[in-house]
């Protein structure tokens, strides 16, 4: 775990956690924006202690998966973004 908070560039800074099994159950999830945004999208964990989950797609960029899709941009940036409080790119909405 990622245990940060405090003022970001643009964003609260909130934990984080890089484990696919924190996401169990949400498979359908997933598969359903991934289909969305025309990527294919693999759970890596959560944002803000469960509050939103963390995803992944064949080219190294990282979503923010709720009822909506937003992205934190390309490895390494988005480690970068998700460390600094950086606002994700909102990609699509439910």
């Amino acid at each position: 775990m990622v245990d940060i908070s405090g003022l970001g560039v643009n964003r609260a800074r909130e934990p984080f956690e890089l484990d696919p099994l924190l996401c169990s159950g949400e498979e359908d999830r997933f598969l359903e924006w991934g289909e969305e945004i025309g990527k294919s999208l693999f759970p890596i964990g959560v944002l803000d202690m469960g509050r939103y989950f963390l995803g992944i797609d064949e080219q190294s960029e990282i979503y923010l998966i709720e009822t909506w899709v937003a992205s934190f941009g390309r490895m390494p940036q988005a480690m970068d973004n998700l460390i600094s409080g950086v606002r994700p790119t909102v990609i699509s909405e439910g």
